[in-house]
This record gives structure tokens, C-alpha cells and sequence, in this order.
């Protein structure tokens, strides 16, 4: 598999290309983030959903093994380097350090405050507040404070 990235300078000199190998013939990429130094990849089906890579496309480090995760298809990073994720299987928002550990985690099934049906996005706003979107409660928009 080939991902090529352009930074918003799109140029040639800006581009990065990772080169990845799996087991697994369906395995795909779901979403992506960059930070300064490193390229963030969600991958569905693959061992290890979260991958980083270096900007020269080397995988750095595989951060988040599948037994920790239920359906992740969303994430992002707060300005600390963590990984927030919407893990739809369990309706649950999970923030991991960027190591890979376990930070906290919130929310259930349902459709009062707090609970999620479908969790379909994922943003860091401000410097502590999480929103997300869940697509079967008509597209509600949460915002939650941590850590």
C-alpha cells in the first residue's frame, strides 16, 4: 500500500510517501492526521489500528494494538500529542498518550448527553475540548472538557 500526503504547500518538496505491508488483503486507511514531525494513520483491519510514521514515510511505531480498540474509524491529536478517538463499536470517546497507554476514556450507548449512537467524528477544539459528531442522533454535536 502507497499513501501519499502533501502538506498544504503542495509541493514536490513537501510530499510524503508510506510504504506499508499487511497480512491482511482488506486492510485500508480510514483516516489520517500529521503533526509537526510525524504522520498519524488509522488503519481498519490491521493489527495495529494507529501507526505513526517520520516524514521522510518510515513507520516509526505501531502505538494502539486492536485489543484496546472495538471500531475506530476517527481520531485526532490534541496540541500535547495525545490520540483521541471515536470508538463507535463501544460508543466510547478513548484518549491515549502517544506512547500508546490508556489516559481515559468516556461515554456510552444511548442518546441522552454524554452517550453516543453512532460516533462518526472527532476534533480537538480549544485547548481542552473534545466535540464529536454522532450521525444517527441527526448529526448532534457534543463538546466535553478533559483531562
Amino acid at each position: 500500500m502507497k499513501l501519499t500526503v502533501l502538506t498544504s504547500e503542495m509541493n514536490e518538496e513537501k510530499r510524503i510517501s508510506l510504504i506499508t505491508q499487511f497480512k491482511q488483503d482488506n486492510t485500508f486507511i480510514r483516516d489520517i492526521s500529521l503533526t509537526k514531525d510525524e504522520v498519524y494513520v488509522c488503519f481498519i483491519n490491521s493489527d495495529y489500528p494507529i501507526q505513526a510514521f517520520s516524514k521522510q514515510g518510515r513507520l516509526t511505531r505501531c502505538i494502539i494494538h486492536k485489543d484496546m480498540l472495538n471500531k475506530v474509524w476517527y481520531f485526532c491529536m490534541d496540541q500535547q500529542l495525545n490520540i483521541i478517538l471515536a470508538d463507535r463499536g463501544c460508543s466510547q470517546v478513548k484518549i491515549f498518550s502517544n506512547e500508546g497507554k490508556l489516559i481515559s476514556k468516556f461515554g456510552k450507548e444511548g442518546s441522552v448527553p454524554g452517550e453516543f449512537t453512532n460516533l462518526r467524528g472527532i476534533a480537538v477544539y480549544d485547548v481542552f475540548t473534545i466535540v464529536t459528531v454522532d450521525r444517527k442522533d441527526h448529526n448532534r454535536l457534543q463538546a466535553f472538557s478533559y483531562l
